[in-house]
């Protein structure tokens, strides 16, 4: 009897195990379902041999790169099977195998989870891959994300449109909120200072008057508007320092948020109006329309100021040269865009294209601002931007991310040195600001010079880009150079003097106002971004498809010198008028202010250790 129990329970357990097996491999199979949607490729319908699974839709790999081949968004693809890895190369042509686009699948298959590696450009991908009858699917978002093209879904009409034009669209995560027709308002510096005005445009628009970035700003506040029941109000005044200060002394919590002008941004850091953003919970600094450079003006691992995509004044300060393209040509010189793309546009070559592209046009044997040739119009302030661009800063920050001045280290006294080789060169180097003794004409002088063709190439914060759109003469738009060819990355200089940065004030709801500015952010980097970047620059300004890419590596490579922004000691200004007098003694230039700087950075140190 007992043995007949037995039997019986080993049988069972057999049976147990059987059917457990069974139930594993029913829930594990994967099932991959034709996709039933229509598939839009910039607005062209194509078929694609593709599958849903678990409510995503899988494509063919190849015949994704294939029909993306000849966009902007193109890729290729290699396999290594010893490695069990697939590379992607973003921007190259894609080779045809064989096979691509084979006749829409009807009928239900299996799929496998793939364990093959994705590379792309060299960096390893986290992607959720199948294989089904020997290719590999990839989930449609995910590459888009990967290569940076916009993917949307219209359930209504049951169509996935693939936009290789514009770039892939990351939504925030924030919660449902009705703020009950709360005034959210911004302040902002409205002062015209300076040959740049940092007057912003990116806060408020009060109507659609066909302008273009009037129009986009406008059409995110009545989004953001209506999304969480707020209005949108901005109060512009020449000293914003001033009036933040007053209002938070007196508890007064009418700024949600202030953009502040560049130079004052110091100030009003070390006199503790602003909220450190890591108390903005809802700002994740991690997505994109957050812009990182500004990690560098961090003290003791504390930051206080915000820039990215709700902002433009940020990209106008950036600094970058522009050619005359025509004179290039001239001139028989090489292409500077193939330079910059292959990595060897350095400070050695723009120096020898500069000695060679200037001449003294009437002969007199004397180089005048308003009748020769030159090779490089600038300002002083070109002297710190060939610095950062080749890799150097005014002040560094150590492992507890305390700032120190840095600027005469070696390697940083190797690229002043070959900056001032270029910039003191007065054969072939125009600075309005030491070359030219009546200020009133420095201006004038500096756009004449581009405009008449007597300039190979021009200094320029960005904003000042556009005063030369009515130009008859072609010309292109560069990264400042590098130090040399082993330098990995180019740099581009964000100007201290005009440009602004964003902050909130410390009477201001740190809920509320998170929310709503990263709500802003996000949006802006699909409505005001496109406009400035895209329409603005791009079509107006910008005369060819090379400096797109230019833009893309300016605006990608952006630098805030925190040496530069706090100024201590007035290192900047003191650093750029080494340029009146061609001073080239940086060494006891370093020694002689070096007390000075080091109990500047010490006080504000001690200050922002203080604060929250």
């Amino acid at each position: 009897m007992k043995k007949r129990i037995l039997s019986l329970i080993i049988a069972t357990l057999m049976l147990m195990s059987v059917l457990s097996v069974t139930v594993f491999s029913a829930d594990t199979t994967i099932t991959a379902i034709p996709t039933a949607s229509v598939v839009m490729v910039n607005n062209t319908e194509v078929s694609f041999d593709a599958y849903n699974i678990n409510g995503n839709n899988y494509f063919k790999l190849r015949d994704l790169a294939y029909k993306l081949n000849g966009t902007k968004k193109q890729f290729g693809v290699g396999w290594d099977g010893k490695l069990n890895a697939i590379y992607l190369k973003s921007g190259e042509s894609y080779i045809e195998v064989g096979g691509e686009m084979a006749s829409k699948g009807s009928i239900k298959k299996v799929a496998t989870p793939t364990t093959a590696q994705v590379y792309l450009d060299g960096r390893k991908l986290n992607l959720t891959t199948y294989n089904i009858a020997g290719n590999n699917y990839f989930k449609m978002r995910d590459i888009g994300q990967a290569l940076d093209f916009r993917v949307e879904w219209d359930g209504e009409n049951n169509r996935i449109f693939i936009d290789t034009g514009n770039c892939y669209r990351y939504y925030p995560m924030l919660p449902d909120c009705d703020f009950g027709g709360y005034n959210f308002t911004f302040l902002t510096h409205g002062e015209e200072w300076d040959w740049a005005t940092p007057n912003p445009r990116e806060i408020f628009a009060e109507y659609e008057d066909g302008s273009i970035i009037n129009d986009a700003v406008y059409r995110r506040n009545m989004m953001i508007e209506a999304t969480y029941n707020i209005n949108i109000k901005m109060v512009s005044v020449a000293d914003e320092r001033f009036q933040l200060k007053k209002a938070v002394n007196a508890g007064d919590d009418t700024y949600d948020a202030v953009v502040m002008f560049n130079n004052n941004v110091p100030g009003i850091v070390t006199s503790g109006l602003l909220l450190n953003t890591s108390n903005l919970t809802h700002v994740d600094l991690s997505k994109p329309w957050w812009d990182p450079a500004v990690n560098s003006l961090s003290i003791a691992n504390k930051n206080y100021v915000l820039a990215g995509d709700l902002l433009i004044l940020d990209k106008e300060a950036t600094q970058a040269l522009i050619f005359n393209k025509n004179l290039n040509m001239e001139l028989g010189f090489d292409s500077p865009y193939v330079l910059v793309k292959e990595g060897k546009w350095t400070m050695d070559v723009m120096d020898e294209y500069i000695k060679c592209a200037s001449r003294d046009l009437n002969g007199d044997g004397i180089m005048k601002p308003n009748d020769d040739r030159w090779g490089l119009v600038c300002y002083n302030e070109t002297l710190h931007s060939l610095l950062v661009s080749g890799g150097g800063t005014l002040a560094s920050k150590d492992a507890d991310d305390l700032p120190y001045m840095d600027f005469a280290s070696s390697r940083n006294l190797d690229v002043i040195w070959k900056a001032m080789n270029i910039i003191y060169n007065k054969n072939a180097v125009l600075n309005i600001q030491a070359d030219i003794a009546d200020s009133a004409n420095r201006l004038k002088t500096y756009s004449a010079t581009f405009e008449d063709n007597r300039a190979l190439f021009m200094w320029v914060r960005m904003r000042n880009v556009g005063q030369f759109r009515g130009m008859d003469s072609e010309f292109g738009i560069l990264p400042l150079p590098k130090f040399d060819e082993s330098q990995e990355n180019y740099y581009s200089p964000v100007n201290p003097y005009i440009g602004a940065l964003l902050g909130v004030p410390m009477t201001a709801a740190p809920e509320r106002t998170s929310i709503i500015l990263e709500a802003m952010a996000a949006e802006s980097r699909y409505t005001l971004q496109p406009a400035y970047y895209e329409t603005l620059l791009r079509q107006k300004y910008m005369r060819d498809e090379e400096s797109e890419e230019m833009l893309d590596i300016i605006f990608g490579s952006k630098v805030y010198d925190i040496g530069a922004v706090y100024s201590f000691a007035n290192i900047f200004g003191d650093f750029c008028g080494l340029c009146y007098k061609s001073d080239r003694y940086i060494a006891s230039f370093y020694e002689k202010r070096s007390p000075k700087m080091d109990k500047a950075i010490n006080k504000v140190v001690d200050i922002i250790m203080e604060l929250d």
